[in-house]
């Protein structure tokens, strides 16, 4: 990959970088890994010094898209875009947003929007149970008007009926999953756009059950889409492979399934793919762990994928999971004793058997999280719903290793119920408690 210039970014739930000529974006890129490589800012040595520094209001419970380590975009009705420094017009640690755009969104919790290049993308709802994809310059531009200002739409994408999970952006396309699959399009607005406003229709789709919406990951040159019966489809993210017709429809390259025969109901949780490897966690709180490329346990026609390993079944996952430093993060709910547990990505240390299951390197005890954990720089950074943002040592603790204490906790007034966003030394969490809804940054400032 050929990159000249870094930007920082957060798109979604955590946080990322885009690079000058790449696209990477949600949960540190658009694989959903939920590890940002890019921060150097924040380490094992300093993140007892975290504390609140600036905090302003979103009317979403929804994490941020933060630009050039200039300013953070919220999501919503109205989406905010603050200063990710706090700026100077903060009131006693309360933020003014420079500027709005103004989205619609009826959602309770709109979806997050995603960043690219210099275009933002988010999300609309109406009462009419419609959705649209907007897109918006990341700045004000000669559109944008009014006191405060708000900028209109570069352009727009109807939707079926609604959609409720972030957009993704990758390789000069934005992947949108609906409640009919998913809808990919030219993320410059051009091909397969015009009008004036200017509208744009899907490069491609693909027809899958996907209700309740989770969202989808590219990588590795695929999308993958998990739909129910306990199915994650892989399509040709260019949509060449598999598809035809005009309009392009898509069917999937290889499919990966929870055992053979796939169970006939429930559904895997949002993907994370790392190097070669898929994990995504199911309905009944196993994390499994799949070839992303669709050949090691692949084989029939059409391609079939059974799990490369998996976790013991009965105990309960939050969340998405986060994959970094070698090993897969979750959070667990164990018998009402919660906790955040670390698996080997690699299904080596601590696995066994056949087919393989792996038993955690390491347990960190009574910490609740529904969002799940994000990673960042060697740290484990989990938002709790009991109040508290806690960090923990990616490598674990000496034995024994089912009782790892965190690095240190900050107290918070809201409960929190995403992951958190890491980028450029600041941690940025978004509170439940409340309409509206409290969005912190915290460093070590």
């Amino acid at each position: 990959m050929s990159c000249q210039r870094v930007r920082w970014a957060v798109v979604g739930l955590v946080s990322l970088v885009v690079l000058s000529g790449c696209w990477m974006n949600a949960r540190g890129g658009s694989g959903n890994t939920g590890s940002q490589p890019f921060e150097f800012r924040l380490s094992t040595s300093n993140v007892g010094a975290l504390a609140v520094e600036w905090q302003g209001t979103t009317w979403a419970g929804d994490l941020p898209v933060v630009a050039d380590l200039t300013h953070v975009f919220t999501a919503g009705s109205v989406i905010h875009a603050y200063r990710s420094d706090g700026g100077s017009d903060c009131l006693t640690g309360t933020c003014v947003a420079d500027w709005n755009y103004s989205t619609g969104a009826w959602f309770q919790r709109p979806p997050a929007p995603a960043l690219s290049g210099s275009t933002l993308f988010a999300i609309t709802g109406t009462s009419n149970f419609e959705s649209k994809l907007l897109a918006f310059p990341e700045r004000p531009d000669a559109t944008c008007s009014g006191t405060p200002l708000f900028c209109p739409q570069i352009w727009s994408a109807n939707l079926p009926f609604i959609s409720e999970t972030a957009p993704i952006v990758a390789n000069g396309r934005v992947y949108v999953e609906t409640s009919t699959g998913m809808s990919v399009f030219d993320a410059a607005g051009e091909t397969g756009c015009s009008g004036a406003p200017k509208v744009c229709t899907p490069l491609w789709t693909a027809l899958a059950r996907t209700s309740p919406y989770v969202g989808v990951s590219v990588a590795n040159g695929h999308v993958f889409l998990p739909i129910e019966g306990n199915r994650i489809l892989a399509y040709d993210d260019a949509g060449v492979d598999g598809c035809a017709g005009s309009p392009v429809v898509c069917t999937p390259t290889f499919e990966m399934v929870d055992g053979e025969p796939p169970a006939p109901s429930g559904r895997f949780g949002l993907v994370a793919v790392a190097g070669d490897r898929a994990y995504s966690v199911d309905v009944d709180g196993v994390l499994r762990a799949f070839d992303a490329r669709g050949i090691e346990g692949c084989s029939g026609t059409p391609t079939i994928c059974l799990p490369l390993w998996s976790t013991a079944a009965g105990v309960s996952v939050h969340g998405a999971v986060a994959v970094g430093e070698g090993r897969v993060f979750v959070s667990r709910n164990r018998e009402q004793n919660s906790d955040v547990a670390a698996f080997d990505a690699g299904g080596v240390v601590g696995c066994s058997g056949t087919p393989t299951v792996c038993n955690p390197e390491w347990v960190a005890p009574g910490i609740v999280s529904v969002g799940g954990p994000s990673v960042a720089n060697g740290v484990v950074y989990v938002a709790s719903t009991d109040y508290h943002l806690y960090t923990l040592d990616a490598a674990g603790c000496p034995a024994p290793a089912n009782a790892c204490a965190p690095l240190a906790s900050l107290l918070m007034p809201y409960s929190m119920s995403l992951p958190a966003v890491i980028v450029g030394g600041r941690v940025f969490v978004a509170g439940d408690d409340g309409n509206p809804t409290l969005l912190s940054a915290i460093s070590t400032n």
